[in-house]
């Protein structure tokens, strides 16, 4: 029964039995369960909002955090810092394209050398190319300047090819349009390894000191 329909009946009450005395009282009986009742709704719709507020404020994150389209979460790490790798060589130590990975053998892995004034050097145990590099946030990509000179010999062994092939893709890439650079992807780097990404290949290679042209 509402309120005022609730009050009306009480107070019609009143005048057809009247007790002396406690008209008033009546009346403030029913204006303070009225109150009573208003108090406890706005309370209710009070911790209703709240509890909509603190949902919200966790769900929303969650939901930032996760890959569109995917059901894991997403790790948003920093890119590694070029200082990590550039300034440095590097033997090629492992090749994984999936689901084959390749071990390279120390005398196969050839070299890559990053110098702190953007030139590169890459030995894949054959020829040697040397050229330009620029890095972007997360990697870096090689310019097309390059210049070629031979360094080994060719022994076909099947690690050594895929050193080749591997080097390959760093300069060449598989994409469609050759025209378009190759974005190599840091992974990781720290003082003893570094991890790139090329199109579909993972390379990991093992730090040989400082950078040097020899």
């Amino acid at each position: 029964m509402a309120d005022d329909e609730l009050r009306r009946q009480l107070l019609r009450a009143a005048e057809l039995f009247p007790v002396h005395g406690r008209t008033a009282d009546l009346r403030r009986r029913v204006d303070n369960r009225r109150r009573m009742r208003t108090g406890a709704v706005l309370a209710v719709s009070a911790v209703a909002t709240m509890a909509v507020a603190v949902a919200v404020a966790v769900a929303v994150p969650a939901v930032a955090g996760r890959v569109p389209g995917h059901g894991t979460s997403a790790t948003s790490a920093a890119p590694v810092p070029t200082s990590a790798y550039v300034g440095s060589g590097w033997r090629l130590t492992e090749i994984a394209d999936w689901p084959k990975t390749t071990v390279v053998p120390a005398a196969d892995g050839g070299r890559m050398v990053l110098f702190e004034d953007g030139v590169f050097l890459i030995d894949d145990t054959v020829t040697a190319l040397h050229g330009h590099f620029t890095t972007f946030p997360g990697g870096f990509q090689l310019r097309d300047d390059l210049t070629k000179s031979p360094v080994g010999t060719l022994t076909g062994v099947p690690p050594q090819l895929a050193v080749m092939s591997a080097y390959d893709t760093m300069v060449s890439g598989t994409q469609s349009d050759p025209l378009e650079p190759v974005q190599i992807r840091v992974l990781s780097a720290d003082a003893t390894t570094l991890v790139l990404q090329v199109d579909s290949l993972r390379l990991t290679f093992g730090r040989t000191g400082p950078a040097t042209s020899g």
